[in-house]
């Protein structure tokens, strides 16, 4: 049993060493391997990204904004839906896995998918712009979660909104709890409340993660 126990933690902190980009220099996969092991994480039947993307229902000529697109998973799943006329921009601070996505959307022929590198205080997107931002296990790796926010109001058409997911803490030797890669759901409510949103919708049916989606809230100003 204890066998087994440490195996889980070496596997966990190794995974999460790799995803982090600290071992990806010295295991030679930078170049594509974050990218393809995020996709694989994605796809698993547990994520239900189908239905995710079905629940917040993009249409043709929407704009979606994908921050922190890592392999582009749920990105290239937005560019279906979305075309022909609409757009989604694939946000990530990662070069190589921008490089990966563009190369990805090519050999798909989505030609809907614009990869654009984020900037250290926001996602370098023009303002007023975007009809859907979705953020997917993202929310515990900004640093001033709530100045983040409040920086992504503008780039909102009106009527926008965000989709955060977000995992929940699993507990025991996961590298989600081990590393901390989670944020309680409420904290993620008051959060966006703070900085500027109220809730509109939240839904229940993904295993591992909250599923919230915000909007702004209008003063006379906007």
């Amino acid at each position: 049993m204890r066998k087994n126990r440490t195996v889980y933690i070496v596997r966990a902190i190794v995974t999460t060493l790799f995803l982090t980009g600290f071992g990806c220099g010295a295991a030679g996969l930078c170049t594509g391997g974050r990218a393809e092991m995020f996709n694989r994480e994605a796809s698993a039947p547990e994520a239900l990204a189908e239905k995710v993307v079905a629940t917040l229902n993009p249409s043709d000529g929407q704009t979606i904004a994908d921050i922190g697109a890592g392999g582009g998973y749920f990105s290239y799943l937005f560019a279906k839906k979305v075309a022909p006329s609409g757009k989604v921009y694939a946000v990530d601070v990662d070069a190589d896995s921008l490089q990966y996505i563009r190369k990805t959307a090519e050999e798909r022929g989505l030609k809907n998918i614009i990869a654009v590198q984020a900037k250290k205080d926001g996602p370098n997107l023009m303002k007023n712009s975007i009809d859907i931002m979705f953020m997917r296990n993202v929310f515990h790796e900004i640093p001033d979660q709530g100045k983040y926010f409040r920086s992504l109001l503008p780039f909102l058409k009106r009527g926008g909104k965000i989709a955060v997911l977000e995992y929940k803490n699993p507990g025991g030797f996961s590298h989600v709890s081990l590393f901390g890669h989670f944020t309680p759901e409420e904290q993620i409510v008051q959060v966006l409340s703070d900085a500027g949103y109220e809730r509109v919708v939240r839904y229940g049916y993904l295993p591992e993660q909250s599923f919230n989606v915000f909007t702004p809230v209008y003063t006379g100003s906007r």
